[in-house]
């Protein structure tokens, strides 16, 4: 939806309809548009926004009003833009260049032939395609598997151009009605090539991709890719960047902007335009055109549409309704929720990230708009997709981001599609536990509803679990009335891991997972027997957070009961109800992240016992322009020295509880600290960011405990058995003897035992932490078989002057568990080959974990 009128192409033959003739239409002169510059402002003022509006013809940005906007400016107009003193970044050096550069990829495949997404060497998807061209791959697709696709008219424009579709849909009826549209704009190829894209997927993988199979046989895909055709084709002979249809409106102006022109919303003037010159221009009434009337038509012949998508360039942006106010819609919560999962979605392709919120506030006033429409007059579930990219090339996206564009937003199309696939909906009212208590059945809460006219059959829910790599064993879950129901997860070994998920059938007997693809993936949680807490703050009290700050100049992390009003994106409360809580720029009024990033370090903390540790916290982070700024989190283990990222995340909705395991990033020490960094740098957004409820929990088996340690070769210098219970640098230290063989000669054999309360044990798991005095040195971990009475080695590992950490995991229990009395015996071996006989080397020996399952 981006705005206002732009260049040209190089001139090619007129396309037209496959099999219709070619209307006689005077075209203009090619133009062209060397020279001519892209570049992005940064306006503070109303005065600034005019005159760069009287300086560019054309505005490339999706929104016009203060803040980062986007100009094309001609070259005689650049004295002008230097002499108003406003700062611009030049995005684009010359605009032909890229036009250029782009009918240069166009001499590929120009027909047919389309390849399989999954194998993008080549085919039709190298480079984009005439109207001509498009409606041909619709018929060649459509002929592929005719059992499931055929094509069909919407309507015709304004100039006899056939508006064509394609719907794809398995054999049955009433299914769920999806429709996909692209190209109201004209200058925005990508729009047509995308929706293409999902169609030839739809078609190509549809005998053998079980995913789209599902899909294709209960939703009803309607693709229509180009709504705007004339305008599309006067792109490829005359002007490349013409946005709106071709209406004549007299007085030398043309066109009318479709995605104005819908009756929803229409008529507002700070969200399209009445001047028939402006490329917003919204046409005389609504549906005054006649392809936009085609669009409506069928939208009302078909009230079986569940799900409408209208696709346009550029900027990378999931929007939801409304885009004619900014009041947010009844279905705001699941819009926010079905964008973040295509969010991340999209993020898991490419790593490109698309921001997602209500058209109005995420973006800016668009009225009259097609997802409002459907929304607003249908009660149909919308979106529009602004697509790749952020500026670099805008509207002149380069062929070969096609396939990579198409890759990304599928998984997105996907997201939607489910929702109208699916026949049952689980849901869980009080979460999913990552972690359960062992040895004890865990009962779990399910919401099991039919959706999209289905009927569950409440005797045919079901929860699979396994613990291991076995086989999933299925049980039935408890109807609690309702939608309710209860899972119970079998008893867990200490230290064990229980992966599961939940079937339903309908009476139908249609089958539904969660997670979606289960089993191929499923939910998990890991048992532990004890709990014990390191560190809890809910900030009501000062315990040692230290705040620095870098290039900041407001914004700084300060402690205290939320002051504002949630205007500026600010939180009103904190999240664990405490009262008090972190924040930036905690005031009233214009106060939030400027620079930075300003840096809140927590005290320090000791994990270096027994146990896997956790920690959790409650972040906040909004961004208004949804840009670069980014809520970072770090850790160390060297008492803030280094610091390794966890995760770094950009703008959500209110507050997020987050836990991450330490053993996942760093090994635990004595010296534990966390950090949390805002930033809005560069200084072009309104941040605000909040941390609260930080907790630091050990979770451990405590079923196996080190009793003794032995010299079996070597002398003892300082310590004993105890220094090995954590890790603390208080260590065992033990000078080397001497071997039978020159391969041993300098050798040190210590013997530790250990004793465990598990019962019926599987596994067993070591880890040792250990250095020398020599450079190098060789390590063998050696556990006694009790079945044999012999030590048998089980891992090895390179030893120096600097500390080393060796696990060993997923060992025979019915080897190196004694069954009496629950003893496990480890030999440490240090080795050191050096061609000297009088030589000896230190060991000091700091922890040795026993973990049995």
């Amino acid at each position: 939806m981006n705005r206002l009128i732009g260049c040209l192409a190089a001139f090619v033959l007129l396309v037209v309809s496959a099999g219709a003739p070619a209307p006689a239409f005077a075209q203009d002169e090619p133009q062209r548009f060397d020279g001519h510059k892209v570049v992005r402002t940064t306006l503070t003022s109303r005065r600034q926004l005019d005159r760069m509006l009287e300086i560019s013809p054309d505005v490339w940005s999706e929104a016009i009003g203060l803040g980062t906007v986007d100009f094309r400016i001609p070259p005689e107009r650049m004295d002008d833009l230097q002499r108003s003193g406003i700062p611009y970044q030049i995005l684009i050096d010359d605009v032909q260049v890229l036009i250029d550069l782009e009918r240069g990829g166009l001499g590929g495949n120009r027909g047919g032939g389309g390849a399989n997404p999954l194998n993008p060497d080549g085919g039709w998807f190298t480079a984009y395609k005439t109207y001509d061209e498009v409606n041909a791959y619709l018929d060649e697709l459509a002929a592929l598997e005719p059992g499931i696709a055929q094509t069909f008219q919407v309507g015709t424009s304004l100039e006899g151009r056939p508006i064509r579709g394609l719907r794809i849909a398995g054999a049955g009826q009433n299914k769920p009605g999806f429709l996909i549209q692209g190209c109201q704009h004209a200058r925005e190829w990508i729009a047509v090539m995308v929706p293409m894209y999902l169609a030839d997927r739809l078609i190509r993988t549809y005998q053998t991709d079980a995913v789209v199979q599902r899909l294709v046989d209960r939703v009803e895909f309607v693709i229509v890719p180009i709504v705007n055709p004339d305008g599309y084709v006067y792109t490829w002979t005359t002007n490349r960047m013409w946005r709106k249809n071709r209406r004549d409106n007299g007085g030398g102006t043309f066109g009318v902007d479709l995605n104005r022109n819908w009756s929803f919303g229409w008529g507002g003037n700070d969200g399209s335009s009445g001047n028939p010159g402006s490329d917003t221009y919204r046409g005389p009434a609504p549906f005054s055109e006649p392809e936009s009337t085609a669009m409506r038509d069928f939208i009302l012949a078909n009230p079986h549409l569940k799900t409408h998508l209208d696709i346009h360039s550029y900027s990378q942006l999931l929007l939801a309704p409304w885009g004619y106010k900014t009041e947010l819609p009844p279905d705001h919560a699941l819009f926010q929720q079905l964008g973040a999962q295509m969010q991340e979605a999209i993020r898991a392709v490419h790593g490109r990230t698309y921001v997602h919120g209500p058209a109005a506030s995420t973006l800016y006033i668009a009225s009259g708009i097609a997802p409002d429409y459907a929304y607003g007059e249908r009660g149909i579930i919308g979106f529009t997709f602004e697509l790749r990219d952020t500026g670099q090339f805008g509207f002149v996206l380069p062929p070969d981001q096609i396939i990579p564009n198409g890759e990304e937003i599928v998984p997105a199309i996907d997201v939607l599609a489910e929702r109208l696939a699916r026949r049952i909906e689980f849901t869980y009212p009080n979460g999913l536990p990552d972690i359960i208590a062992s040895d004890t059945p865990t009962p779990i809460e399910v919401e099991v509803k039919a959706v999209n006219g289905a009927v569950l059959d409440p005797a045919r829910v079901r929860v699979f679990s396994r613990i291991g790599s076995g086989e999933f064993q299925s049980t039935q879950m408890t109807h609690l009335g309702g939608d309710r129901f209860e899972a119970v997860l079998p008893p867990v070994p200490c230290g064990q891991r229980v992966e599961y998920y939940f079937r339903g059938r309908t009476v139908a007997g249609d089958f539904d997972f969660a997670p979606l693809n289960a089993p191929g993936s499923f939910f998990s949680a890991d048992a532990w027997a004890v709990v014990g807490l390191v560190f809890s703050d809910d900030f009501q009290t000062d315990q040692g957070w230290t705040v620095v700050n870098e290039n900041l100049t407001d914004g700084a992390w300060e402690r205290g009961v939320p002051a504002g009003d949630g205007s500026r994106g600010d939180p009103v409360s904190d999240f664990d109800g405490s009262g008090a809580c972190y924040l930036t720029g905690n005031r009233a009024g214009n106060s939030d992240v400027d620079g930075g990033p300003t840096r809140l370090i927590s005290p320090r903390f000791d994990l270096s016992g027994e146990g896997d540790h956790f920690i959790s916290y409650a972040r906040w982070f909004t961004n208004d322009d949804r840009d670069i700024d980014r809520l970072d989190t770090h850790l160390s283990n060297d008492d803030g020295q280094t610091w390794t990222l966890i995760d770094s995340v950009g703008h959500f909705d209110g507050w997020q509880a987050h836990r991450f395991r330490v053993q996942d990033f760093l090994s635990p020490t004595s010296q534990m600290r966390i950090r949390f960094s805002a930033t809005d740098n560069p200084n072009d957004s309104v941040t605000e960011a909040a941390i609260d409820a930080v907790t630091v929990e050990t979770f451990a088996c405590a079923n196996t405990t080190v009793i003794n340690a032995v010299v079996s070769r070597g002398t003892l210098i300082s310590g004993s058995f105890e220094d090995l219970h954590a890790s603390d640098d208080a260590a065992m230290r033990v000078k080397s003897g001497f071997g039978q063989t020159f391969t041993d000669l300098h050798s040190m054999f210590l013997r530790v035992e250990g004793q465990t309360s598990a019962v019926n044990p599987t596994t067993v798991d070591v880890r040792i932490e250990t250095r020398i005095s020599h450079q190098t040195g060789i390590g063998r971990v050696m556990l006694q078989n009790w079945n044999t009475s012999l030590f048998e080695q089980v891992g090895s590992y390179a030893v120096g002057q600097t500390d080393v950490i060796t696990n060993v995991n997923g060992l025979d229990a019915a080897k190196y568990v004694r069954t009496s009395d629950g003893r496990v015996r480890l030999q440490i071996r240090h080795i050191v080959v050096v061609p000297v006989f009088a030589f000896t080397f230190d060991t000091w020996v700091d922890h040795v974990r026993f973990v049995v399952r």
